[in-house]
């Protein structure tokens, strides 16, 4: 083979390495929310399938002839692209749903990582050894500095391409199937050099499936997808309590939704119950952390002692998607939107002197759980965001009984800031184990003192909420 297609192959198979790294972690993200645990663990498992790969290759590649290690390359990423797409990216989402209701949530990365990843992985990563050996150099030691060099920057502008461009623009299954037809198309140039019709083939099979795979996996008409940097937006029509509803939903989970009929307003009791605390209060100036569809600042905006808006998402695209596709409007003029991360936000009004009358965090969604938003630094920070005597209201997601060492470790560090805090099931929902609870700075009707456990309370320092959160969603109660 001409020097310039081994090259081409190191950067096909190195692209399509970070690509799949990041597409697994992706699909992950909607079932077990994002952490450092499930990246670094991910990661490594990647790591040590490359690791085991290269001294595989290594060794086989001193052992073969050059027509033999062509032969291999081919049925190497052949191999591992069918099993990318037809195993690997079909199976994450279903096998880790199925093995978290039995099986400690740190245990089952470790588990899916491995038996999803482990072997394509392995298998694909015997390219660049095996490239080495066919380099014309003299040098053995300058052929690998070239091919590492070339993998690595390709792997470097790759790993930004797929979160940046390719997600937002085809989706994330899509990228997986492109990684699957780039390993492909790759497989048959190599193949040419043995049976140039069988290369053909080859490729041909390959753009039928990527043809087929976006006919099967584009979005019904009555509801839409698309797939952030961040996140899996899910926009769709039905029916509740005889009323049609519009439902934003974020990571396969229920985070808005908006009667559609005549009469503007929502079904979501945790926001009817935050509005009614607006009423009560009558502030001027509101923060919303975290945006979601904008239901809650477009119905307070409403009201006419309500003055300013700020609402923070560290997704710059839920704007335009709660707009164009939501809400079906643009945003009231009181609503100023920042895409920040909370953190930074805060710290960045902080700095201006900005205060509010009432602060709303609803950062907690279900299976997305921003731990850095839960710890001691971060609601001290938001404490000294609030004017005099004002109030803090934040949306929790917890198991019915309180009992989760995440409703534990979350009570306690919020009672670390506060010493008079006030809880209340909103939901309250018997047919669901884990329910909407507003957190209070202030009573009102029906709030209960929030208890303070003697735990260990969340701080940016030790904080083990993400593994908490999935515990008390999956780990559940058999008696």
């Amino acid at each position: 083979m001409p020097v310039w297609i081994l090259y081409l192959v190191a950067l096909v198979e190195w692209y399509s390495t970070l690509a799949v790294q990041i597409i697994a972690m992706r699909l992950a993200i909607p079932v077990v929310g994002s952490s450092i645990v499930l990246t670094s663990i991910f990661m490594g498992i990647i790591l040590l399938a490359l690791s085991a790969g290269y001294w595989s290759g290594g060794v086989l590649a001193a052992r073969m002839s050059h027509q033999s290690i062509t032969k291999t390359l081919w049925a190497a990423l052949l191999f591992a692209g069918v099993r990318y797409v037809t195993i690997s990216f079909w199976f994450e989402v279903v096998l880790l749903e199925s093995l978290l209701e039995h099986v400690w949530y740190i245990a089952t990365l470790f588990l899916v990582s491995t038996i999803l990843f482990f072997v394509p992985v392995f298998l694909a990563s015997h390219t660049i050894p095996l490239l080495t050996e066919l380099l014309p150099e003299t040098s053995k030691g300058k052929s690998a500095g070239k091919m590492l060099f070339v993998s690595t920057i390709w792997s470097f502008l790759w790993s930004i391409v797929t979160s940046v461009v390719l997600f937002q623009t085809i989706g994330v299954y899509m990228s997986g199937l492109l990684v699957w037809v780039s390993v492909s198309v790759l497989a048959a140039i190599v193949y040419r050099y043995a049976d140039r019709t069988r290369a053909i083939i080859a490729v041909v099979i390959a753009v039928l499936q990527w043809v087929a795979y976006g006919l099967i996996r584009s979005p019904q008409v009555d509801w839409y997808s698309h797939d952030s940097a961040y996140q899996h937006i899910q926009i769709y029509d039905r029916v509740y309590e005889e009323r049609p509803i519009r439902v934003f939903s974020l990571n396969d989970a229920y985070s808005s939704a908006i009667y559609t009929d005549e009469e503007w307003g929502t079904p979501f009791q945790y926001i009817n119950e935050a509005l009614d605390i607006t009423k009560q209060l009558k502030p001027k100036n509101i923060l919303v952390i975290w945006s979601a569809g904008f239901v809650y600042p477009e119905l307070a905006a409403l009201f006419p002692y309500v003055h300013d808006i700020d609402t923070i998402d560290i997704d710059p695209e839920v704007l335009t998607v709660a707009q164009d596709v939501f809400l079906e409007r643009d945003l009231h003029s009181k609503i100023d939107f920042f895409p920040y991360s909370g953190r930074y936000a805060i710290n960045t009004f902080l700095k201006s002197q900005k205060s509010y009358d009432l602060i709303f965090l609803d950062a907690y969604n279900g299976k997305s759980l921003p731990d850095e938003l839960v710890t001691r630094e971060f609601f001290l920070w938001i404490d000294d965001l609030l004017s005099d005597e004002w109030v803090l209201i934040a949306n929790m997601i917890m198991d019915s009984n309180m009992e989760s060492t995440f409703a534990d470790k979350v009570s306690a560090t919020l009672s670390s800031v506060r010493d008079e805090l006030y809880i209340r099931n909103i939901t309250n929902n018997p047919n669901f184990e884990n329910d909407n609870f507003i957190v209070s700075t202030r009573a009102f009707d029906d709030y209960i003192p929030l208890n303070s456990p003697d735990v260990q309370i969340y701080t940016d320092d030790l904080s083990t909420a993400e593994v908490d959160v999935v515990e008390m969603l999956y780990v559940r109660n058999k008696n």
